[in-house]
């Protein structure tokens, strides 16, 4: 049976005993119905996990007692900057949840041309959350003890602009580019990623990134759906470059 994990946003230390967050409480309290003596693993982003005895349950609070901790390491030896467009509908969800199980390093929602999304002021910070939310959900599921880094959703060439300054693999996806994705053969330790939304990025955008150092680079040859795209592209270069062996 697959061991119960949650994530809290504070550090932990072992021997001590805490509170529950509100939500970690509803959901392992109000929905899985633990009781006291139950034991589960609390992690809170500092690549260990806390094993942890629930000691008290009260109406609206439960206490749990850390028994001890140890290094548990599954993140990728590949990092991986996604730079995704935002996507209307659940796409953007999707995409999240997948990243994150894949070993993403980095998520950073973008504004493009053909995007077709609104989002500003209180919208757009609630659905940035929404994505933070999904990302921790989706390392309680797969093992992470780590959580990706969800940056807030910024316009493209912002974004560029600073990647531009990195000194690692960069790569735009377009289906009219001459270079096919495998024709890298250059390993890396650190990538980052373009994808646009459902109608492409313009040909300007692309241009744009190219000057800004991202190669423009093929995958396949038949035009995948934005969500499609990335899963496609992280998973194949955890199977060259990173941990999917």
């Amino acid at each position: 049976m697959r061991q119960l994990r949650f994530y809290v946003p504070f550090q932990l230390v072992d021997g001590e005993c805490l509170t529950l967050p509100e939500d970690v409480f509803k959901h392992a309290i109000k929905v899985l119905r633990l009781s006291v003596d139950a034991e589960f693993v609390l992690f809170c982003g500092d690549n260990r996990e806390y094993q942890v005895r629930l000691a008290s349950i009260q109406k609206k609070s439960a206490e749990v007692k850390i028994l001890g901790s140890q290094e548990v390491n599954r993140e990728s030896s590949l990092k991986i900057h996604l730079i995704q467009s935002v996507s209307k509908g659940d796409r953007m969800d999707f995409v999240c949840q997948k990243a994150t199980e894949l070993g993403v390093y980095s998520i950073t929602p973008v504004f493009t041309e053909r995007a077709n999304v609104s989002l500003a002021g209180d919208r757009l910070e609630k659905k940035y959350n929404h994505w933070k939310g999904i990302t921790t959900s989706s390392c309680e599921q797969c093992g992470r003890n780590v959580l990706p880094h969800v940056h807030p959703p910024e316009q493209l060439q912002a974004v560029l602009k600073r990647f531009s300054e990195l000194e690692i693999a960069k790569f735009v996806l377009s289906p009219t580019a001459s270079s096919q994705l495998l024709d890298t053969q250059k390993k890396h330790r650190e990538i980052a990623v373009l994808i646009g939304p459902e109608g492409g990025l313009s040909e300007n955008e692309v241009q744009i990134a190219v000057a800004a150092g991202f190669q423009s680079t093929l995958l396949g040859p038949r035009i995948l759906r934005t969500e499609t795209a990335a899963v496609t592209f992280i998973s194949l270069f955890q199977g060259l470059w990173g941990d999917l062996t």
